[in-house]
């Protein structure tokens, strides 16, 4: 059977092309119900990884934003508990203004100390925390590697290198 040029346009404008994502959301749809609580051990390998993608991006960022974007792209993901926790810790501290302001001041006194600023960098860096360029600048990175450092030593998580933060710091 020949099909002409014009015929075939036609049967390929005719036929649905469907993504990836939406062909797994199809065959999700039709899949056995899932008893509540069980829906991650539901999903799909590529909607598992694309979760973990996305729980991977949310905490290299380590930002307010990043969890609730997690969360909106994932409402029901892996790592919900997580951001619903982490999510609480930035709006605890945003929520007691007093507290954020000092250390807002601690932090910026400690930026303008250019040797000081150079060395915490290193300190963090040599700890295995990526503060971005070591160049005594307090900038996003800086803040995510502060995050992750005091998150891993039991300290108020913050961003921000309070005293606290600092006397556990150059105590390693």
């Amino acid at each position: 059977m020949k099909v002409s040029m014009a015929m075939a346009a036609f049967l390929l404008a005719a036929t649905p092309i469907m993504s990836e994502a939406a062909h797994d959301q199809q065959r999700w749809s039709r899949s056995v119900p899932v008893p509540e609580g069980q829906a991650w051990q539901a999903q799909s390998n590529y909607s598992r990884s694309r979760d973990r993608a996305a729980w991977n991006e949310a905490t290299y960022e380590d930002s307010l934003l990043s969890y609730i974007k997690y969360r909106k792209q994932f409402p029901n993901g892996l790592f919900v508990k997580e951001a619903k926790a982490r999510i609480r810790a930035f709006e605890r501290l945003r929520d007691n203004r007093d507290r954020y302001q000092q250390m807002l001041i601690e932090d910026r006194v400690l930026s303008k100390n250019k040797p000081a600023a150079l060395d915490v960098e290193r300190r963090l860096s040599r700890l295995g925390f990526d503060p971005g360029p070591i160049d005594g600048k307090f900038d996003q990175d800086t803040q995510r590697a502060v995050r992750q450092f005091q998150r891993s030593r039991g300290l108020p998580v913050t961003g921000f290198v309070t005293k606290e933060t600092r006397r556990v710091l150059t105590r390693l």
